[in-house]
């Protein structure tokens, strides 16, 4: 049988002005240490798409967001994996960063003219500085939230459907 793991992640684009917030890996951190990402994270296990964007919102952001849409599915091919990572737009609300409420101590916004000034050696993701930078300049087109759909196998009518 053919194996290949395949990962997982959602990635929240949070804009406030002309501003974006991002996260610092740490030093010890094995992927990328030092390098500035888009706060997110990978689901839980029987966790739904919806809800991963929900809880990482609420432990990677830590304020209040309107979620805008989808900008990208980015499929990621790696020599031991696939990784796939589902970035989400959000504008900031209400609120300030409260690292008591997220999972990073170093998470910060960052204005357009720094992150202007970055390059892809800057991020953690190669498609970072190219994304970001889009979406500053308000040319990264939107998908709507909806489009994401949730189907639980293991509720009663889709169960009774399977056994069919």
């Amino acid at each position: 049988m053919y194996e290949y793991p395949s990962v997982f992640a959602v990635k929240l684009l949070v804009r406030r002005g002309d501003s974006i917030l991002l996260v610092r890996e740490p030093e010890h951190n094995e992927w990328m240490p030092g390098r500035l990402g888009l706060p997110g994270g990978k689901p839980l296990e029987g966790e739904f798409v919806t809800d991963t964007l929900e809880r990482k919102i609420a432990t990677e952001v830590g304020f209040e967001v309107k979620v805008t849409g989808i900008a990208k599915l980015i499929n990621i091919m790696m020599p031991e994996k696939t990784v796939y990572h589902l970035v989400v737009t959000a504008d900031h609300i209400r609120g300030d960063i409260d690292t008591s409420k997220t999972e990073s101590d170093d998470i910060a916004w960052y204005s357009s003219e720094q992150i202007r000034a970055m390059t892809k050696r800057d991020f953690t993701e190669y498609y970072n500085d190219e994304l970001i930078k889009s979406y500053l300049s308000d040319s990264l087109p939107k998908v709507p939230t909806s489009f994401l759909q949730a189907q639980d196998n293991r509720s009663g009518e889709v169960a009774l459907w399977m056994e069919q």
